[in-house]
């Protein structure tokens, strides 16, 4: 039984990464202030490597611990369920470029690139899957919807704007939608 080598590769690498950026940041070889996206710092600025660090930052804080397991494991079915291997790259791309692009746009509060990445994979994992949820109350329910309740409890509660909020999702859903009906449709196979 070798649980590391069970996991597939692009989650592993994540998961490395979310680690060991949260190492660094514990360890004060960088701030918080380093590595948090910012469409002004990286593009006026020219520090890139906040590009490269957005993705990783997901702070594994107790109470944001779910947040970094949900993603992976999200990442995780994604990856499963997708046979190429470069196919899974450009659908990685894909939703990294339009969360950069959304970000840009929105100006999300406090939410970094990898936590908005981990959303949307969650969006679409959830969106390809036929399997119901079983709630507490022995009551089951469409997958799709737990991550869209989120959102909109975030919106409700003012935490998010409606753009911030369709930010959280739309990369997603956009990939989901050039997966499955574009490639029904019109043949296209990502």
């Amino acid at each position: 039984m070798d649980l590391l080598g069970d996991i597939p590769i692009f989650t592993r690498c994540w998961g490395t990464g979310i680690i060991l950026l949260n190492f660094a940041l514990w360890c004060d070889f960088l701030t918080v202030y380093d590595v948090v996206y910012s469409w002004d710092a990286v593009y006026n600025r020219k520090q890139y490597l906040r590009l490269i660090y957005g993705v990783f930052y997901i702070k594994l804080s107790p109470e944001l611990l779910m947040n970094a397991f949900v993603s992976l494991s999200s990442l995780q079915q994604i990856e499963q369920s997708t046979a190429d291997k470069r196919k899974l790259a450009l659908k990685i791309l894909f939703l990294y470029v339009s969360i950069v692009v959304c970000i840009g746009y929105t100006d999300l509060p406090v939410l970094s690139i990898g936590e908005v990445m981990g959303m949307n994979m969650w969006y679409y994992s959830s969106k390809k899957s036929n399997n119901p949820a079983i709630l507490l109350v022995n009551a089951a329910v469409d997958q799709i919807w737990i991550p869209l309740s989120l959102v909109s409890f975030m919106y409700l509660t003012g935490i998010l704007k409606l753009a911030q909020a369709f930010s959280l999702v739309l990369p997603g859903h956009m990939l989901y939608f050039i997966d499955e009906a574009m490639s029904k449709t019109y043949g296209i196979n990502m």
